[in-house]
């Protein structure tokens, strides 16, 4: 979308005042077309994808809308398990989105009866709120006088307003009332009438996740500028939106990294976006957070992490091959003039799929998309020295050459893994050392006496040392120290990330991209102020190790090699679930460095070739 031009630069931040003003100077419009708008949708329904969005439709409106009875809201409370609740429910949401566009597409009616058969469901369901996020619902359901939001009922409250604005008067005018309605119940009210939810700027604390204040306040927001008649409670709403999008904004660091990955990276940078184009559209310009010059540096993290196209470390909550919707890369790279973000997807009309994610998404795929242009190779090393993530691309125009991830930072991060200092390699197309990425999700996933226990969180899973049997522990000083980043080699003492009466006096860690060679060596050095204890580097992978000779170990697209004379054993841990939805077994390689007053192990990973493989 473009704006109109001004003669200022847009406001990022505005006060209510401020904002209440412009409402009253602008007429503004929505940046997505209704379905009344033919020529508009003639042109979307040009991309390729609209016909899987057609097939999509026509099987959904043969369907039945998914049930989501009470007792799985309650299955919650009782069990701990998220999914059976989940499951339907983003089902529902899907079919609704799914339904419209292809509607819209189409224009011919055919969808509106299981289009409002889908969207009276979703009014009609007792709280927007999934049961995980029931901060207090003692007895695992919400009290009819609820005032909150979370991710959820915030995405919802968007995906309703954008339906109602999509099909304008072919929605039946009892369910657009009944949609106001519950937004303003369960979205605008609870948003102007709180400033003391967990995810607000005022009270975040690190209990949440920072992606919480976007979503929950500019998709919240986002519905109100299509719903919301009354000027002044509107400026109301947009600047609670903006001052949490702003704390969202100011909680990155200067190198606008995300400890929590691309995945939770894009949820926060898509609802920053969507919501900016959303006020920005209606204002006619003359407010943009999206322009403010730190989401430059923000949107860039993907490009600066990826370890070919579309392929990143899976460090803590990441699930293990996530990728970004291609369609929010394209529109980072035009709204913040950020041409290279094509080289993290490349790929152009014919190749794209469509998204799987949330309903805003999945319109935006259509509207955002656009082909890029000429790819940027990515640069051969990235360190950013905040959120202390290290890449090095042995050849950055070859997405099959060997590439190193390796992650500082400490053990208190959002969604965190105890895994400082754990690395990632990628050769031949496959990512041969991995990390494990995110588990099912489940109550004991974010319980902290619970979540160490479980392999994708604890050490226990992860490429770092053992010492003394024993695995890192949680907590903010569990931090990575003497950090440097030279070239192609990252150093890091990890002594403090381990229990201290270990008495670890130093246990250095180096990673480093050999060019000449070809390979990534990795060194563990453990130096003690009192007894020393036996030192393991673990190595994680997905592929099955096989033993080609003493001291050579083939991972998939690598070789691992290491003195004979160390003893290696490996550890299966079977049928692992993953938060994707897939399983798999993944193994644990444990090398023990031998006994001397300062143990040290040396790794080193080589790209297989047709000689090293014999």
């Amino acid at each position: 979308m473009k704006h109109a031009a001004l003669s200022d630069v847009p406001l990022t931040d505005a006060s209510a005042e401020e904002i209440r003003k412009i409402l009253r100077d602008t007429k503004g419009a929505s940046p997505l077309p209704p379905r009344a708008d033919r020529a508009a949708w003639a042109v979307l329904g040009q991309q390729h994808v609209a016909a899987e969005i057609l097939t999509r439709g026509e099987a959904l409106r043969a369907a039945p809308v998914p049930s989501l009875p009470l007792s799985l809201y309650l299955d919650y409370h009782r069990t701990g398990r998220r999914t059976g609740y989940e499951g339907p429910l983003d089902a529902r949401r899907d079919r609704l989105v799914q339904l419209t566009l292809a509607e819209c597409l189409a224009g011919d009616g055919g969808y509106l009866d299981a289009i409002a058969d889908t969207l009276d469901a979703i009014l009609n369901e007792p709280t927007w709120i999934v049961p995980a996020h029931g901060f207090g619902f003692s007895d695992g359901l919400p009290p009819p006088d609820l005032q909150s939001i979370d991710l959820w009922s915030a995405m919802a409250c968007l995906l309703v307003a954008e339906v109602d604005h999509l099909l304008d008067d072919a929605l039946h005018p009892v369910l657009r009332a009944r949609v106001r309605e519950v937004v303003d119940m369960r979205g605008i009210t609870p948003l102007l009438a709180r400033d003391d939810m967990r995810w607000m700027g005022a009270a975040e604390t690190g209990r949440c996740s920072p992606n919480w204040a976007p979503v929950c306040a500019g998709l919240t927001a986002g519905a109100a500028i299509y719903l919301e008649p009354d000027t002044d409670r509107l400026a109301r709403v947009l600047a609670k939106a903006l001052r949490e999008i702003a704390h969202y904004r100011d909680h990155f660091p200067p190198d606008g990294g995300c400890a929590e990955g691309v995945g939770y990276w894009e949820k926060g940078i898509f609802a920053t976006a969507a919501f900016a184009e959303l006020v920005a559209a209606r204002t006619e310009g003359r407010i943009d957070p999206l322009v403010h010059p730190r989401f430059r540096t923000i949107a860039g993290f993907p490009l600066a992490v990826h370890l070919g196209p579309q392929v990143f470390p899976a460090f803590s909550d990441t699930d293990r091959g996530r990728s970004v919707q291609t369609a929010l890369l394209r529109h980072l790279a035009r709204r913040l003039d950020l041409a290279a973000l094509a080289a993290v997807d490349p790929s152009g009309e014919a190749g794209r799929r469509l998204t799987t994610r949330y309903p805003a998404e999945q319109i935006r795929d259509l509207t955002w998309w656009e082909d890029a242009g000429p790819a940027h190779d990515a640069a051969e090393a990235e360190w950013l020295p905040d959120t202390q993530i290290f890449i090095a691309r042995l050849d950055p125009a070859d997405p099959d050459a060997l590439t190193l991830a390796v992650k500082g930072g400490h053990n208190a991060e959002p969604h965190n893994h105890n895994d400082v200092g754990s690395f990632v390699i990628r050769a031949g197309g496959t990512t041969a050392v991995a990390e494990l990425g995110a588990g099912v999700y489940t109550r004991d996933t974010f319980r902290p006496e619970a979540r160490y226990d479980q392999p994708m969180y604890g050490s226990q899973g992860h490429s770092v040392p053992v010492i003394g049997g024993r695995g890192q522990r949680t907590g903010r000083v569990a931090a990575a120290g003497k950090v440097t980043c030279e070239g192609d080699r990252l150093s890091l003492d990890l002594a403090a990330c381990y229990p201290p009466e270990l008495g670890l006096a130093t246990l250095l860690r180096s990673v480093a991209l050999d060019r000449q060679q070809g390979a990534v060596r990795v060194t563990d050095i453990a130096l003690f102020d009192g007894p020393v204890l036996p030192l393991v580097s673990a190595v994680m992978t997905f592929e099955m190790p096989q033993t080609l000779a003493p001291g050579r170990i083939r991972l998939g697209s690598l070789i691992l090699e290491h003195d004979p004379a160390l003893t290696i054993r490996t550890e299966t841990l079977p049928g692992l679930q993953f938060r994707d939805g897939s399983t798999a077994d993944a193994y644990r390689i444990l090398v023990t460095a031998l006994q001397s007053d300062a143990p040290d192990v040396t790794l080193v990973f080589r790209p297989i070739t047709a000689r090293s493989s014999a």
